[in-house]
């Protein structure tokens, strides 16, 4: 069965892992973009001021380069070279360079369009990556005195026009380096991220449920006796207020529909138990007045007809006032162990007719303090039940002892159809794990039997010891006042 929790949280953990999986690439890809942008415009404004440093003075081409204003490009450990060409409507080609070492590896662009930029990776003559840009530009004739620069001019044949390209190249280090920790710092976030994102979900899941599963306590601590109870839906979230509303709407259909069938039960036996008994006063005075007439045997059938459906109908009003809120039973102190070998010898002619040995394993006093009427009544069930039901020739136990604060008492059979079912179904009125063993018996003890410990109240529970294929029916009476002879 697929889990609601689990399915919240493996979307919720799918979701969050790819958003910050995208937020982590962005981040990356957007620093790196960022970064070279920034480099690119850096080797764009070194290129535009060298080109500016070039022009034509009276057919004289300058390049007002100084190597003291141009700290950059100079110096062993300097991060930047960069390589100027000029071409003169004469033909000529001037070439200046930063560096010599450069002459073989900085290429000049022969296609580029003029006042254009053209940026690309390249390596440094020492092996560092780099990046270049280069950038074409027409030189401009400029009026200047010669002590206005100080390098050499180049003097040439009468120039009407030149062009120029300069190429700058920067090593890339410094900005590979910030891209690399940015990748590192990203994933150790999202390595981080792998172990709080998914206990963040699995605590997130577990709040946003915890009305849910109240609900489903409140819902398991229904049952038969208390479908007066209603869930509480003040509390609870948007969400689960109309299906709260809907099982208190069941809630109360049902604790009508048991209402009804318990008044019905009592009315009825009520209602049956007198016409009964007078049918029964009738055909015993008829059967003494005429106990040898032809009519005995007839009259002796409605009499012991009629003891049995009088015993059904006290049955069911025991029933119907075990379950009735209003039931309330006064308490004595008495031996619960008498109780115990009183109801056993009641039976005793049932349980040699079965061949069963009963067994009663107690202290000679246990005293509680409870409705001893009702007490002997449950227990009076019990063992008739095991007469009736348990496999002949075999033996059955009565154990009674204390269990923390409540008196155990364990009936103990062995049973020819040891299986769960029988756990199932064993308290249902009016069923009989065997119709065949049931003669006079309506199948109405244990339903009376639970219903009565209900009533004090106290737990009567089932099961089967599949070992040894027996029956164990345990009653617990809670909070006695236990005496335990000393010696």
């Amino acid at each position: 069965m697929k889990s609601i929790a689990h399915q919240i949280a493996l979307t919720a953990l799918i979701v969050l892992t790819i958003s910050v999986a995208a937020a982590s690439a962005g981040v990356y890809f957007g620093v790196r973009a960022m970064m070279h942008h920034q480099l690119d415009q850096t080797l764009e404004s070194h290129a535009l001021a060298l080109a500016s440093l070039t022009n034509i003075d009276e057919d004289i081409i300058e390049f007002e380069y100084s190597a003291d204003r141009n700290s950059l490009f100079e110096g062993d450990e300097s991060e930047a070279h960069f390589q100027l060409w000029v071409d003169t409507s004469t033909g000529t080609s001037l070439t200046w360079s930063a560096r010599s070492q450069l002459d073989p590896i900085i290429t000049h662009p022969e296609t580029q369009p003029p006042d254009s930029a053209l940026y690309w990776d390249m390596p440094l003559p020492d092996g560092r990556p780099g990046r270049a840009v280069s950038l074409r530009f027409e030189l401009e004739h400029e009026n200047l005195d010669d002590e206005d620069h100080d390098t050499d001019p180049h003097q040439l044949e009468p120039i009407d026009s030149a062009a120029g390209l300069v190429v700058v190249v920067v090593t890339k280090e410094p900005m590979l380096q910030t891209t690399a920790a940015v990748r590192w710092w990203l994933l150790a976030m999202g390595a981080m991220l792998a172990f709080i994102i998914p206990l963040v979900i699995l605590l997130s899941v577990r709040h946003g449920l915890r009305p849910l599963h109240q609900m489903n306590r409140e819902i398991r601590s229904i049952d038969a006796h208390s479908l007066d109870a209603r869930l509480d839906i003040a509390h609870m979230p948007t969400e689960l207020v109309d299906s709260a509303h809907r099982i208190n709407d069941l809630l109360a259909r049902l604790a009508e529909a048991f209402a009804k069938e318990k008044r019905f039960t009592a009315a009825a036996a009520h209602e049956l138990r007198t016409p009964l008994a007078e049918i029964r006063t009738i055909a015993e005075v008829a059967l003494r007045e005429n106990q040898t007439g032809s009519a005995a045997p007839a009259l002796k059938e409605v009499v012991d007809a009629s003891a049995e459906v009088e015993s059904l109908l006290v049955q069911l009003l025991s029933i119907a006032r075990g379950q009735s809120p209003r039931t309330q039973h006064s308490t004595t102190e008495f031996n619960i162990v008498d109780t115990i070998n009183a109801a056993a010898a009641n039976h005793r002619s049932a349980l040699e007719e079965n061949q069963i040995r009963l067994k009663i394993n107690a202290p000679d006093l246990l005293t509680i303090k409870s409705n001893h009427e009702v007490v002997t009544c449950i227990i009076n069930n019990l063992i008739s039940n095991i007469a009736r039901y348990a496999t002949p020739n075999t033996d059955a136990t009565i154990t009674c002892c204390r269990a923390h604060d409540a008196i155990e008492i364990r009936f103990s059979n062995t049973t020819e159809s040891p299986d769960e079912s029988l756990v199932q179904r064993i308290f249902e009125p009016f069923w009989q794990a065997d119709p065949s063993r049931s003669a006079g018996s309506f199948g109405m003890g244990l339903a009376v039997a639970q219903t009565l410990a209900q009533s004090l109240p106290s737990t009567l529970s089932a099961h089967i010891d599949a070992a040894t294929k027996q029956l164990i029916l345990v009653l617990q009476i809670p909070n006695p006042e236990i005496q335990v002879p000393s010696g």
